[in-house]
């Protein structure tokens, strides 16, 4: 019995190996028929043109043909134009080129930028499923292969043949690279399957920026709304429009017609433009503006401010004081009313300008006591109907006692003593006992006393003169013994002859009197 056990998990065993054999045989098979798949693939891709750049035709080996069998790529195109040769025995590619505009300056612009068009039988040249040239021609190297009506063109003593396409192509459409100038307009274009070049009427785009519309947006201090009225048409597209406010801000809108807001952030003038962004074919892009794309805007952003916070002297008898808040405001901001803290506890609010001091508020307050107060003034204004506040102006007063007013040292204006009595300035003018003193009274005295009383005084008068005189003799008899003097008295006593003995003591001569004797 264990023997047959034995032969029998013997025979499982193999069989397990064989189903397994199979399972790995059928594994290989497929890994070596995806890798065959895999090279044929990568042979493939080495065999067939990559480059977004060829279209893939039949190439044109007929002796119609510029260039024989025809170009691949723009790469290409240009690397055969350069060295000039058709690959049939012509050495005229740049000069047949150059007359359908494509110069030699342009051959590395028309590598980086010519774009697959398709030229079809009924005129149309297309790229970029837009019509950009209509009336298509073009021309070869045999007059027999341009169909009835060809035209004849002399190249630098050459002559080539054209005609329409419809009459030259054999079937609705060949394969085409076109280049365009900076405008959008196609500006060369030729047949990849022969480089035959393509003459035709281009369709050139058209497109402009009309005007920047703005308006200043209400309710909302420096505010604006721009919005741009611009075209653009024959294959030209608008791409977007990018606002320049002027400010350093910017903002970049795809439709030139969407309203777009911007508020600025001070007061001033500034120059808002907007740019208008332009596809073109080919796919190239270029942008416009204009002056009437230009604008000024003068921002008047609403200010507001109190200057300043006087405090005049009404009375300083009473403590009274004038208060006057003055403001400046402007760019719709207009001054309501003040609020003002007396600085004593004491709170008056809504004061109103006066009519005739719009931009003043004015408050007279009188204190109780002296001290020192500060005063805040907070003025409210108005700013497109909402209610804004300036910051607090504030100013100090300090009312005192005045000093009591004298009439004189120690004596207070209103004291009676500032009016003392004209006879004793002990008493005040007002005082009953203010009266004049009684006159004073002559002794009584009779007749002899009055003889007597004049007797004496002429005695003493005489006796002055007597002395008086003598001493004004004395001194001239001084001055005389002295040299001195200018006329020397001999007797300074004698006061009928006090030059008696002197030099000039006068004569006294008789006068005779002499008279005529008449003699009859």
């Amino acid at each position: 019995m264990s023997q047959y056990l034995q032969i029998t998990r013997y025979k499982e065993r193999q069989q397990m190996l064989m189903r397994s054999l199979r399972l790995t045989a059928s594994w290989q098979q497929k890994v070596v028929f995806g890798f065959g798949i895999v090279v044929a693939a990568i042979s493939l891709l080495s065999i067939v043109p990559f480059s977004v750049q060829k279209v893939a035709a039949a190439g044109d080996c007929s002796s119609n043909a510029i260039i024989y069998c025809g170009f691949g790529s723009a790469g290409e195109f240009i690397s055969q134009t350069r060295t000039n040769d058709s690959k049939n025995g012509h050495h005229d590619l740049q000069s047949v080129y150059a007359h359908y505009g494509l110069e030699p300056a342009d051959y590395d612009r028309f590598v980086s930028t010519a774009r697959p068009a398709t030229a079809y039988r009924d005129g149309r040249l297309v790229v970029d499923g837009q019509v950009v040239a209509r009336d298509t021609n073009s021309i070869g190297r045999n007059a027999s292969s341009q169909g009835s009506g060809y035209f004849t063109l002399n190249i630098a003593g050459t002559n080539y043949y054209g005609n329409n396409n419809g009459q030259t192509f054999s079937r609705d459409s060949l394969p085409a690279m076109a280049m365009f100038d900076a405008q959008g307009a196609l500006e060369f274009a030729v047949l990849t399957a022969c480089g035959n070049p393509i003459g035709n009427t281009p369709i050139r785009p058209s497109y402009s920026c009309d005007m920047l519309q703005s308006s200043a947006v209400g309710g909302q201090p420096g505010t604006y709304e721009f919005s741009t009225a611009a075209s653009a048409g024959n294959n030209a597209s608008i791409a977007k429009v990018v606002y320049d406010f002027g400010d350093g801000k910017s903002e970049t809108q795809s439709n030139p017609q969407t309203k777009v807001r911007h508020t600025y952030a001070k007061t001033g003038k500034f120059t808002a433009k907007v740019t208008v962004y332009v596809q073109l074919p080919g796919n190239q892009q270029t942008t416009v503006s204009s002056g009437s794309c230009t604008k000024v805007i003068d921002v008047m952003l609403p200010y507001y401010q109190c200057l300043q916070l006087k405090g005049a002297i009404l009375d300083s008898s009473k403590y009274s004081y004038r208060f006057v808040a003055q403001s400046k405001s402007g760019g719709g901001a207009t001054l309501v009313s003040a609020d003002f803290d007396m600085g004593d506890g004491k709170k008056l609010t809504g004061i109103k300008p006066a009519a005739s001091t719009p931009a003043d508020v004015t408050l007279d307050y009188t204190y109780k006591n002296p001290g020192k107060y500060s005063v805040a003034a907070t003025l409210h204004f108005t700013v497109n109907g909402s209610d804004v506040t300036a910051p607090v102006c504030r100013a100090g007063v300090t009312p005192t006692t005045p000093p009591t007013p004298e009439c004189k040292p120690g004596v207070p204006v209103g004291d009676a003593r500032c009016t003392p009595c004209q006879y004793d300035a002990s008493l005040p003018a007002d005082s009953p006992q203010c009266v004049a003193p009684p006159p004073p009274e002559l002794p009584s005295t009779g007749t002899g006393n009055v003889a007597a009383i004049v007797g004496v005084i002429a005695v003493v008068g005489f006796v002055i003169y007597r002395q008086l005189l003598y001493r004004k003799h004395k001194a001239a008899f001084r001055a005389a013994e002295m040299g001195t003097s200018a006329l020397p008295l001999g007797q300074p006593l004698d006061e009928n002859a006090p030059l008696a003995g002197t030099p000039l003591e006068p004569h006294h001569r008789k006068h005779k009197t002499f008279r005529r004797k008449r003699t009859f």
